[in-house]
């Protein structure tokens, strides 16, 4: 009885262990799927200095040139065949480069819109370029914004800090986003009101919200959402799938202060303040 009990127990535990193994190897095909280009798209260089093209798809072939990074080039085919270069794992794929074809590794190529960091080689291995954290802001008066989108209404908070005088004040300017040099979309609506700060180095406080400075994000995170930042920045920098799909992604806009996941009009939003990003001239409550 107890030899068959046992026989039993090792081939249910080899079973799972198969299972699980098939389960990994579809995992890992869905993830090549997921990131694999296609005839006629158009790619950016995605490592620094750049890409080696070859005249067949190898790494022994011959190299007939190099592609500089972020230089944007268009796919003619790819290759079934995956392999390991680096630590990264993808196919070779064909490429037009002005009048030039030839092929090079993709797993080195992005979208051309993605906000991926570039990869460059380090010790035999290819690593993320991570940004360089900035320190903290040290001025006395700190100036923050946050952008806020609602359907076509956007709201911009501005926050003037004052240590010295320990005196903060927010000014809230709001405005449709519609078609532009009309009366709607020329029309601001801005207030002011008191609020109440805290400050002690990287930590923040305005009117009981806690706020920690990330220098990654060059900003101040909100500590009371229920956010996965670690998770949040290898979403928006390292190129991580969203596990719902990239549409829901997130991304930081570089030329304001929000940080949004999927739609842009009405989206998830971070609770994020930034400094200099965000003024807008004519809302008329806003301090300089």
């Amino acid at each position: 009885m107890k030899t068959f009990l046992f026989k039993v127990i090792s081939i249910f535990v080899f079973v799972s262990t198969v299972a699980s193994i098939i389960d990994c190897k579809k995992v890992e095909k869905q993830e090549t799927e997921k990131r694999s280009f296609q005839s006629g798209d158009i790619v950016k260089v995605n490592v620094k200095p750049g890409l080696a093209v070859r005249d067949q798809p190898s790494l022994g072939a011959k190299k007939i040139s190099e592609i500089s990074f972020d230089t944007t080039i268009q796919i003619l085919n790819c290759a079934e065949r995956i392999e390991e270069i680096l630590g990264l794992s993808g196919p070779w794929c064909e490429i037009k480069f002005l009048d030039q074809k030839g092929w090079v590794f993709s797993p080195f190529l992005k979208s051309e819109y993605s906000r991926e960091l570039a990869f460059k080689i380090s010790y035999g291995k290819a690593i993320r370029e991570l940004p360089l954290p900035e320190p903290a802001p040290i001025s006395d008066r700190l100036v923050l914004y946050r952008m806020s989108v609602q359907g076509h209404d956007i709201g911009i908070i501005q926050f003037v800090l004052d240590e010295k005088s320990e005196k903060g004040k927010m000014n809230s300017c709001r405005y449709w986003s519609g078609p532009p040099n009309t009366e709607e979309s020329s029309r601001r609506y801005c207030d002011s009101s008191d609020a109440s700060y805290k400050r002690n180095k990287n930590e923040l406080s305005i009117d009981g919200k806690q706020y920690k400075w990330d220098g990654r994000f060059k900003g101040f995170i909100s500590l009371d959402d229920n956010y996965d930042w670690k998770e949040i920045f290898a979403q928006a920098f390292d190129g991580k799938p969203h596990p719902e799909g990239d549409y829901n992604s997130w991304t930081l806009e570089e030329s304001n202060c929000r940080f949004f996941e999927g739609d842009p009009y009405g989206g998830a939003e971070a609770s994020f303040l930034c400094e200099k990003l965000g003024f807008d001239a004519s809302c008329q409550c806003f301090e300089k």
